[in-house]
């Protein structure tokens, strides 16, 4: 890594094919680990450069950076990738966006057909944009904390080297952990109010079909929905609703005994309220008013608050 730092820019060459580019009116930068980008050190890199008080150019065998000394803008700042990728050349200027190949998308809730992606880091122009400047920083004491308002970017140069860009982004980011052989098999996900006996049934039914089934989703039904008015929404919960499972730990050993495995369906947003079977035992931990019925707002950014709302599966 070869860093080039001003007064509130710093501009860290990676490798000869990606680029990062920081500013901050504060000066400060940041070099821990975000959620997610985890590693930086690609090692040594070849370059060379021209610096002076108001001009940096940086060149590689695959990229030539630009930059007028000053706030990151088009007339300061542009990166142009070496080759012939793109009929009208490939420069880029700050803050211009890039059409790429594409990459996913955040969630399937009510696609019906085609959607919009979100962008990647290919592009058939060989360029390729990484914006970090809003993701959370891990702090090995606070957990994940809001960063204050700076550009974090990592600029891809990989022209058609796509294989290449893609082993820098895990190397970048980390690897990504192998999914577990059964998450490959069938998977049963319904929005049902199923009882126990039902349930039971079904993946019995799965079975004398000669259906193979891996994974049984039960989805909000699994937990109480018809709450007091006062706590809003029954959407997010964490007890069981007994009325339809009397007895959970007896379905999950069962399920468990078919060589199934069990997701529960879990929307965390309106947190830990009163009427929750484990509710006095968080509010005793958080300190919370349980005369007002004060809730456990859900804020995963509060260490304690995750480990207790993950701890309640296993409580309850």
């Amino acid at each position: 890594m070869k860093i080039f730092k001003g007064e509130f820019y710093r501009i860290s060459v990676l490798t000869d094919k990606l680029v990062r580019l920081e500013y901050s009116q504060t000066g400060s930068f940041e070099d821990r680990t975000t959620q997610l980008i985890y590693n930086r050190d690609f090692g040594q890199v070849s370059l060379d450069y021209i610096e002076t008080s108001n001009v940096l150019d940086i060149m590689t065998d695959y990229f030539h950076l630009h930059f007028n000394k000053g706030e990151f803008n088009a007339e300061n700042l542009f990166i142009e990738l070496k080759g012939n990728f793109a009929v009208y050349g490939s420069r880029w200027y700050f803050g211009e966006s890039i059409e790429t190949l594409k990459g996913t998308a955040r969630t399937l809730d009510k696609a019906d057909g085609a959607i919009s992606l979100e962008d990647g880091i290919i592009s058939r122009n060989g360029i390729a944009l990484l914006d970090d400047s809003q993701g959370f920083i891990w702090d090995e004491q606070s957990g994940y904390i809001e960063r204050e308002n700076q550009i974090d970017l990592y600029f891809f140069a990989y022209g058609h080297d796509y294989r290449g860009a893609i082993r820098d982004f895990y190397h970048l980011t980390g690897s990504t952990p192998l999914l577990p052989r059964y998450a490959l098999g069938n998977w049963w996900s319904r929005y049902w109010p199923y009882t126990s006996d039902e349930y039971l049934n079904l993946i019995d039914r799965f079975k004398t079909e000669k259906i193979p089934l891996s994974i049984g989703v039960l989805d909000m039904d699994w937990h109480i929905t018809d709450i007091p008015a006062r706590f809003g929404s029954g959407w997010t919960g964490y007890s069981w609703n007994r009325d339809l499972i009397p007895n959970p730990e007896q379905l999950l050993q069962e399920l468990h005994d078919r060589k199934l495995k069990l997701s529960l369906n879990v929307h965390p947003a309106d947190g830990i309220r009163a009427y929750e079977e484990a509710y006095t035992r968080v509010a005793k931990r958080l300190g919370l008013n349980v005369e007002l019925e004060e809730p456990a707002i859900f804020d995963f950014l509060i260490p304690l608050l995750g480990k207790l709302t993950l701890k309640m599966f296993i409580i309850s």
